[in-house]
């Protein structure tokens, strides 16, 4: 996705959004967890949120592949539609004086 992000033109500002969110949402629970065994528990409870979020896509009338392609254009586009992104842009408008990026 990032070198996609570099492709389609992406604005810096949403690439070091993305960099940002990726670190906190993949890099920093993948250090904690490195070290620990997995166990059953930890399967059946990744199967039992897997089956709740496709409940709620059935639910909602919604696909996957949908989803997929909301994220996609999002982030390629500039879009800032995706939770995590809306709230980091959102707080950038607010605090333009600082100049945080």
């Amino acid at each position: 996705m990032f070198l996609m992000m570099i492709l389609y033109g992406t604005s810096i500002k949403n690439i070091i959004f993305f960099i940002i969110i990726n670190i906190f949402i993949k890099v920093i629970p993948y250090y904690y967890l490195m070290d620990k065994p997995i166990k059953y528990v930890d399967i059946y409870v990744t199967v039992i949120i897997f089956i709740i979020f496709i409940l709620w896509l059935h639910i909602n009338k919604e696909s996957l592949t949908g989803n997929i392609r909301i994220i996609y254009d999002s982030l390629l586009y500039d879009k800032n539609t995706t939770p995590i992104m809306n709230i980091l842009s959102k707080l950038k408008n607010n605090y333009k004086h600082l100049e945080i990026v």
